[in-house]
């Protein structure tokens, strides 16, 4: 009799200082990374055509609506290329530093860094998503860097982060903030 083997943690924790560093890696999703990878390369030569057509064989005139249809296919270009690199070499970060948490999202540089006083974060809670099965293919299709694993309260709005991690990897985050900001734990409670 077999059984299923434990599950390996993702969440990568480090110290500089006093200062706590968590890196959450982009989910790699088995199933789109090599759709998207084919969709890519055939959306390409397909735009690589139509720019030919539109340059090339009109001569002196310009096909409005290829140089619209264009406009629309760069978007889903970009929209499709952000996503392969996203889950080939996408990470988010967390940082713990004197009162405040930095969240930070990196791909090759880092982008979209936000700054949390902790004094103000309340309620930090899991909202994380199963890792496996249909339910995991279906959520949030929409966005590359797929669904967030945790939120938390800061002043009236709610902040949502963890996007790579499942509800597992999510409770773990959470054990970990509990160690490094047992304040919010204590006043606030999360769930």
């Amino acid at each position: 009799m077999s059984v299923e083997p434990l599950g390996v943690s993702r969440i990568k924790r480090s110290f500089k200082g006093s200062a706590l560093g968590i890196e959450i890696p982009a989910r790699k999703r088995v199933i789109q990374l090599p759709f998207l990878a084919i969709w890519l390369a055939a959306w390409t030569v397909g735009g690589i055509m139509v720019m030919g057509g539109l340059f090339g064989s009109f001569g002196n005139s310009i096909n409005l609506f290829l140089a619209f249809w264009l406009c629309g296919w760069a978007i889903g270009w970009c929209y499709v290329a952000f996503s392969i690199f996203w889950m080939l070499f996408g990470r988010e970060r967390i940082f713990l530093t004197s009162g405040v948490l930095t969240h930070q999202f990196h791909l090759f540089f880092p982008w979209r860094t936000k700054r949390y006083e902790v004094a103000h974060i309340k309620r930090v809670r899991n909202i994380g998503e199963p890792s496996s099965g249909f339910a995991s293919l279906t959520r949030n299709r929409r966005n590359p860097m797929g669904s967030p694993g945790l939120s938390f309260d800061y002043g009236s709005k709610s902040r949502a982060f963890g996007y790579g991690a499942d509800s597992a990897e999510a409770y773990e985050i959470i054990e970990i903030l509990k160690k490094h900001m047992p304040s919010v734990f204590k006043q606030h409670g999360s769930d």
